[in-house]
């Protein structure tokens, strides 16, 4: 094959320089890459932190904003005239009080209010007690059990 010594070393040193060309490239390819997947997984890591602190701060907001709405004197003065009266108006203004406290931040689309005595669920579409979308007050009768299964 190759006669000459030259060609031989020649060979051989091209055969080493190679080899370690490639070596080396592996290394630090393999380093670069665990690196980066180092750097992404923390950066993913970050913000998946930030977006859970977020997701927590809005909940307890939320949190905050029901129980307000929950001890709202006016909207359980409602409540109690309702149930006793069965009067439509005491459910317009329920509606019109829980529109209020769901603007009070800007996560809450709706408000749900619960008449458990007499088995009446009531909705409004903007925000509680009962409704349509033209934000009529609607009554929507359903079994207790099953708003304890919603509820579940």
């Amino acid at each position: 094959m190759l006669k000459s010594i030259r060609a031989k070393i020649l060979l051989a040193i091209l055969t080493v320089t190679m080899f370690t060309a490639c070596s080396l490239t592996g290394v630090f390819y393999f380093r670069a890459a665990g690196m980066i997947e180092e750097n992404y997984s923390g950066i993913l890591y970050g913000r998946m932190q930030q977006t859970i602190k977020d997701l927590d701060e809005s909940l307890k907001e939320i949190y905050y904003v029901n129980t307000r709405t929950a001890w709202d004197t006016d909207i359980r003065n409602n409540a109690k005239e309702y149930s006793c009266t069965g009067n439509e108006n005491s459910l317009e203004n329920m509606a019109g009080l829980l529109r209020e406290h769901s603007r009070e931040y800007k996560d809450i689309n709706s408000l749900y209010f619960v008449f458990p005595d007499n088995n009446t669920f009531s909705r409004n579409k903007n925000i509680i007690p009962v409704i349509s979308t033209a934000n009529q007050v609607t009554n929507i009768n359903i079994p207790y059990l099953s708003i304890y299964f919603i509820f579940l």
